[in-house]
């Protein structure tokens, strides 16, 4: 069973790592807990063996898991509730762009713009591509919101109602998710609705200079939201992010103390 599974487009490699790790972190405990040197060649051998046997075993129960972790995403049930968290999310960014559109193409078809102004208009849509579309959406949260829909359909993360009806505002980490992300989730909405409000007191062109920034932005992270999504169910592999779920806090205090 084991061996269907990793051969099925080399997800062998995706567990790798991760298997990697737990093997290697439990060899290196068991070698540090040697006091002294074996009496005989026997006894030494009988104890990397029975390292090699647990080792093995954890290297399985790892890959296996892993391994799961990957075929979900492929059900028809993840991509119904990762899709329908998308539509969400994109709901609210493409309303956005629509609000903003008018006013940031405004300059185009005036063509009153001086030098200066047109400079600040193109750097003002290239650099809100860049850190707002590229850095923002398409290398953090973009994969955060995937990750965190399609694991809804694992176990320990049940399709409750209410993440269900709000599976956009779940996957963007605005409830069910760790302190610290929940905080910056609701920072970022409660800062941009500030600075909407600021920036409509702004004179014209450049009001439309900021709004054709964050357009701009925003259409990209909408294109790599989409990709992003499309990529996970294409391969079946999961964004390398961390969830940032609610309980991760407290494992990640048990393993510490484990440890």
């Amino acid at each position: 069973m084991l061996d269907d599974k990793l051969t099925q487009r080399g997800r062998l490699l995706v567990a790798a790592q991760d298997c990697k790790v737990v093997f290697l972190s439990f060899f290196g405990i068991r070698i540090k807990a040697i006091n002294h040197g074996f009496e005989t060649l026997e006894q030494m051998a009988a104890f990397f063996t029975s390292d090699l046997v647990i080792g093995c075993w954890a290297l399985k129960e790892c890959a296996l898991a892993r391994v799961d972790e990957v075929i979900k995403t492929e059900s028809t049930l993840a991509h119904v509730v990762v899709l329908w968290g998308v539509i969400q999310v994109l709901s609210i960014l493409l309303n956005a762009i629509k609000r903003l559109k008018d006013r940031a193409i405004l300059p185009l078809k005036q063509k009153d713009l001086n030098k200066a102004q047109w400079t600040l208009y193109v750097c003002s849509i290239l650099g809100m591509i860049y850190k707002e579309g590229y850095e923002a959406f398409q290398l953090k949260w973009a994969p955060l919101v995937v990750k965190r829909a399609f694991m809804l359909t694992t176990p320990g993360h049940p399709l409750t109602l209410s993440n269900m009806l709000f599976t956009g505002p779940y996957a963007m980490g605005m409830f069910g998710a760790t302190t610290k992300r929940m905080i910056v989730s609701w920072s970022v909405t409660i800062g941009v609705t500030s600075l909407v409000q600021v920036v409509k007191k702004m004179p014209y062109p450049y009001r439309n200079i900021v709004d054709a920034g964050v357009v701009a932005g925003l259409t990209y992270g909408c294109c790599a939201l989409v990709f992003v999504t499309a990529q996970t169910m294409q391969s079946g592999v999961l964004p390398s992010v961390d969830p940032c779920y609610e309980d991760s806090d407290a494992l990640a205090a048990a393993g510490n103390a484990e440890l």
